[in-house]
């Protein structure tokens, strides 16, 4: 069973931004990004914060972590487009259908 919670703490900000290095770790071709740079992009304390939400989740399987996402609204892009559109983004998980839908699933 796949359980989704929601990032909150500094420890969860800090777990979120390391989630995509755990699953693809054994990805010859995967370039984990610079240490920190994925939580000041997500902070609420972001440039993106005047403008936007970001709410961001990780999944867990047998207590460990297996995927993340982040579900996005950014009022600029819905002001100007005249529309209410929500954007995810982060979307990393292991492959198993189960943890993609239950982080879509959240996301939406």
């Amino acid at each position: 069973m796949v359980k989704v919670t929601e990032v909150k703490s500094k420890a969860d900000y800090k777990l979120f931004e390391t989630v995509a290095e755990k699953i693809h770790h054994a990805d010859p071709y995967f370039i984990p990004p610079f240490p920190g740079s994925v939580v000041k992009l997500i902070s609420p304390k972001s440039p993106f914060a005047r403008h936007g939400d970001i709410v961001n989740y990780v999944a867990w399987k047998d207590g460990k972590p297996v995927g993340r996402i982040s579900a996005i609204e950014n009022r600029s892009h819905n002001a100007y487009y005249k529309d209410r559109t929500g954007f995810f983004g982060f979307f990393d998980f292991i492959e198993d259908p189960e943890v993609a839908s239950a982080l879509l699933e959240t996301a939406r």
